[in-house]
């Protein structure tokens, strides 16, 4: 994957490279976990189900990529059509999560849906 990172410089100050250091373990993290997904979206969806998934459309921190992060350590990243972050950092998803994103908040894959 050939994801385009940035961490916001700004955010930290000269004497806080521990946080630096810190975030960009976590970001390696996460992109480990985004490389493992399947390259298709309708798999990513199969997957997901499979594991239990659930999530809201139209939510960056309720939809079901969200949840499969947080299921795996990283609560409250934001899961956007084109990227995923926290606070200080952001990670261009890989094609095939944007295209489930898209597809999921537009109706597809109800068996990943929340119920009321």
């Amino acid at each position: 994957m050939s994801e385009q990172l940035e961490v916001y410089d700004y955010l930290f100050d000269d004497d806080e490279p521990q946080l630096r250091r810190r975030v960009e373990r976590t970001v390696a993290k996460v992109v480990r976990l985004l490389t493992a997904l399947p390259e298709d979206a309708d798999t990513i969806a199969e997957l997901l189900h499979l594991q239990g998934v659930r999530g809201l459309r139209n939510s960056v921190t309720g939809c079901p990529l969200s949840v499969y992060f947080a299921h795996n350590g990283f609560p409250g990243l934001e899961v956007g059509v084109q990227s995923i972050g926290h606070e200080v950092w952001d990670v261009e998803l890989p094609r095939a999560c944007k295209t489930f994103v898209r597809r999921f908040d537009r109706g597809s894959y109800k068996m990943l849906r929340v119920t009321a």
